[in-house]
């Protein structure tokens, strides 16, 4: 519940005395910890947000601005890290031998991303305060419509490629 509390819309909530706050505000789930500390070759992320945000208009109104703020505070830990992550995986790969674990790891490593459908990733930015069950339906299945798109397509060369533009 606390994850999903935003700070703009909830009150925070208080789970044995301590109050938390999220919804995104702070960080996406790290990613560093599952290379580390697990032993699965494929690491999948389902993103929530588009990430081709160069192509959109530059905002002009307090409220567009704002919008855009929080998708960048939403985005920028992924993003840093992802480009760590990759940055580190093509070391790897340049070096002769894998010596150290984390060398045999990262290039074992195949990064895959599930991108939202485009009809979502089109949505006013206000449309993350619909609650409406209707809505809510029809996101998750545009989700899992996309989920089976990626594993028929990717499924199959999963261990072999990476899927994600790295």
């Amino acid at each position: 519940m606390a994850s999903a509390c935003l700070p703009l819309i909830n009150r925070a909530v208080e789970i044995e005395g301590v109050a938390y706050w999220d919804g995104g505000l702070s960080a996406n789930p790290p990613l560093l910890p599952l290379v580390y500390q697990c032993q699965a070759n494929n690491l999948l992320l389902v993103l929530l947000q588009e990430q081709k945000q160069s192509a959109q208009a530059a905002p002009s109104s307090a409220n567009d601005i704002w919008h855009r703020l929080s998708e960048m505070g939403f985005s920028s830990c992924y993003l840093t890290e992802m480009d760590g992550l990759l940055a580190a995986k093509q070391q790897a790969k340049r070096s002769y031998f894998g010596f150290g674990r984390l060398e045999r790891r990262l290039r074992a490593l195949q990064i895959h991303q599930i991108e939202l459908p485009q009809a979502i990733g089109q949505l006013a930015p206000h449309s993350k305060m619909y609650a409406e069950e209707k809505f809510l339906q029809s996101l998750h299945k545009a989700g899992r419509n996309q989920a089976e798109r990626w594993l028929t397509q990717y499924f199959a060369s999963a261990n072999k490629l990476s899927s994600s533009p790295a």
